[in-house]
């Protein structure tokens, strides 16, 4: 087998020890970019070994050579090789062409494989992820909206008090609607957690008409705009 094209690679003919040459029109072949990290490694150490030969024709050594000169195993590399069909000429049948195939369709039962099981945490996850903790505080606060929301902001929150804490300004917040506060002016619990609500000042009746009166200028400031 010998490096297709080689004399693309080669133009330092004359020097001792012999260079490569790499061509800007690299940049360019979708087919370079297609390949993993290990095949493009291989196939640049494969046109320094091509380099090697007298010919100048960019052939290449034997399998088991190649291998203990890139310092894998000889099916490790025929693996590689498999990936390798657009950058070397063989003598007759490639060889490896059967292994790039077989190796090609286990990776993509692999693939399908990695994807469901994915597919399956992250769907246990929409319905198993909040903690006890949490759910605790979701049954006191008493206006239960955007729970997923609520979550990521508890997560936050707990890092910066305790969850005893919070579930006890939202236990308050439950006493003060029933007590008579509305609970439309109760702050959704993503908000209420992102502002430290457990730290405001308990609610008191007097403050009843002020909410409302904050609820009738938003709307006029909604009317008005």
């Amino acid at each position: 087998m010998r490096i297709k094209n080689y004399a693309d690679f080669q133009v330092f003919k004359d020097r001792a020890p012999p260079w490569i040459c790499l061509h800007r029109t690299l940049l360019e072949d979708p087919e370079w970019f297609a390949l993993d990290k290990e095949a493009s490694w291989v196939l640049v150490c494969l046109w320094l070994i091509a380099s090697e030969d007298k010919s100048l024709e960019g052939k290449l050594p034997h399998i088991d050579k190649l291998a203990f000169r890139l310092r894998m195993s000889a099916s490790t590399l025929e693996e590689v090789l498999g990936r390798l069909n657009h950058w070397i000429l063989w003598d007759g049948t490639n060889p490896y062409k059967s292994v790039q195939k077989c190796t090609h369709s286990i990776g993509e039962q692999s693939k399908g494989r990695v994807i469901a099981e994915q597919s399956l945490v992250r769907s246990k996850a929409r319905t198993n992820d909040y903690s006890d903790s949490f759910e605790a505080f979701w049954k006191l606060y008493p206006r239960r909206v955007g729970k997923r929301q609520a979550f990521l902001s508890w997560q936050k929150a707990t890092k910066r008090a305790t969850a005893a804490e919070i579930s006890a300004g939202a236990e308050r917040v439950a006493q003060e609607v029933a007590a008579g506060r509305e609970v439309q002016f109760v702050k959704h619990p993503q908000t209420w957690l992102n502002a430290d609500g457990w730290l405001d000042e308990p609610w008191s009746p007097k403050q009843k008409m002020s909410d409302m009166e904050r609820a009738m200028l938003q709307n006029l400031e909604r009317n008005s705009q």
